[in-house]
């Protein structure tokens, strides 16, 4: 059995349109952060990712919005005999 730990960091990009009041466009970037985890086995593999971002954003008459992006993602990817 193989165990592997992920972190990733980067800058995320955020566009958003604000429907509700006007046709404005919101725009801004910031760090973003991943935590993961993977367990392999012969036959199977199982990952999980927990991702955080806070984006500030702003439209061209300089109104401000955040955004809070929060995530977890789990995959299973399975293998046959005759791939491995």
């Amino acid at each position: 059995m193989e165990r592997t730990l992920f972190w990733n960091a980067g800058v995320q990009r955020a566009w958003e349109r604000d429907f509700a009041y006007s046709p404005l466009v919101y725009s801004g970037a910031a760090a973003a952060f991943t935590l993961g985890y993977a367990q392999s086995t012969e036959r199977k593999r199982d990952e999980v990712f927990l991702h955080f971002s806070r984006i500030p954003m702003q439209n061209a008459f300089n109104a401000e919005l955040a955004g809070t992006h929060a995530q977890v993602m789990t995959y299973t990817f399975y293998t046959t005999g005759w791939v491995a």
